[in-house]
C-alpha cells in the first residue's frame, strides 16, 4: 500500500486552518489491512499524531460496537477505542 508524506498543497489537499502542516496520505485500506504507527525519539520519527476518522455505517447496524483504534501489536486482543450506533 502506498504512503506518501508531504504538505497539505503537495497532496492535493487544502491547508489545515491556513497553515501548511506536513500530513500523511494513504489509500483506503481493506478489512484485513492496517497501518502501523510506531512512535519515537529521532529525527525522521513520530512524536505525536492526531485521529481523524471517516465512518459509514450502514442505517442496518445498530447496537453493535466496532473497534477504531488498536495499541495491540499482535492483534490479538480487542480494540482500545470503540464506535456503537445506537
Amino acid at each position: 500500500m502506498a504512503t506518501d508524506f508531504g504538505k497539505a498543497s503537495a497532496l492535493g489537499l487544502d491547508p489545515i486552518a491556513n497553515a501548511e502542516n506536513g500530513l500523511l496520505g494513504f489509500p483506503a485500506a481493506t478489512p484485513d489491512q492496517s497501518f502501523l504507527v510506531k512512535p519515537g525519539a529521532g529525527a525522521d520519527s513520530m512524536t505525536s499524531f492526531s485521529m481523524v476518522f471517516d465512518l459509514y455505517i450502514p442505517s442496518d447496524v445498530s447496537g453493535t460496537y466496532g473497534g477504531l483504534f488498536q495499541l495491540g501489536l499482535s492483534n490479538s486482543d480487542d480494540a482500545d477505542f470503540f464506535i456503537k450506533k445506537v
